[in-house]
Formats: C-alpha cells, structure tokens, sequence
C-alpha cells in the first residue's frame, strides 16, 4: 500500500532541514493523534502475516471501535489533504457526498469570486437549483462586492 501523502513528504526540499520520518529521533508528527492509535490504525492497514502464493487471506472482522478509529484518522487525514488539491465544482461536489460544510462554501466562494463565469458543463454538474443559486449571489457579488451572510444561508442554508 502506498501513501501519496507521506510519499510527498520525503521528496519535498528541505532546506538545511533534516526530513520528517528519516529518523527515529526526527518521527512524522501527525497531530491529534496517539502513537498508539497510528499503531492500531497501521496494523489494521498491514497484518503482519504473510500469505503465500494459493493461499487465501481470511481478514478478521474488524470491531466497532477499529473502524471508528479508521474513519477518524483517514478522513481527518484527508479532508486536510484533499482539500488543498481540490477548487470550485469538484469542492462543492464532495462536501455534499461527503457532508464537509466547510468546502461547500469555500467551493462557492471561488466561483462567485472568480471573473470567468460558471460553465454551462459545471452547472450541470451541480445541478440546477444550485447553479440559480450560485449566479444570484455571483450578480450580487459583482453588483457590490461583498456576500453578506443572510444572502448565503437564504441561498444554501
């Protein structure tokens, strides 16, 4: 299994820097985490077993509080992550499948803001009632440059 993230990490310049995590006494920092919950999370993502060619790998079934464990660490990990890397459209669409309320309005945001207008491809993408809403509060922008909360929650509340 292969992490783009810490995989980023090592080959980012460092300067006169030693990297985090190519040491023992320089470790990757995560914070918010235990070093015990990123061992359980670890195990969970690498059994320590090894499965030979014609075998099959029977996993053991995980509890209730592994998997709240995994859901904790991969989508704070994630959402951190991802969200340097996603704009516009693609923001306004994973806050909604994903339920992250801060990226639908950072996704709004920078289409309201941005000079070129939304394409017709990105208001099919968001669908119809969410384009209207967008183009009401992108007029109101351009008329007065500033969205003042109301207008938002009317809007998207």
């Amino acid at each position: 299994m292969n992490s783009d993230v810490f995989s980023a990490m090592f080959t980012l310049p460092q300067g006169n820097c030693v990297p985090e995590g190519s040491s023992d006494t320089n470790p990757i920092r995560l914070d918010g985490v235990s070093a015990l919950d990123f061992q359980r999370f670890a195990e969970l993502l690498y059994p320590t077993h090894i499965i030979f060619p014609g075998q099959t790998y029977h996993n053991r079934t995980l509890t209730k509080d592994e998997w709240i464990l995994i859901l904790r660490l991969a989508t704070n990990k994630a959402i951190v992550e991802l969200g340097k890397l996603i704009e516009g459209i693609e923001r306004i669409l994973l806050s909604k499948e994903f339920s992250i309320q801060p990226w639908l309005w950072g996704g709004c945001l920078r289409l309201i803001v941005r000079p070129k207008r939304l394409t017709l491809e990105e208001a099919s993408k968001i669908g119809f009632e969410d384009s209207i809403r967008l183009f009401r509060l992108r007029e109101d922008f351009h008329r007065r440059p500033q969205i003042p909360a109301h207008d938002w929650e009317e809007e998207f509340g």
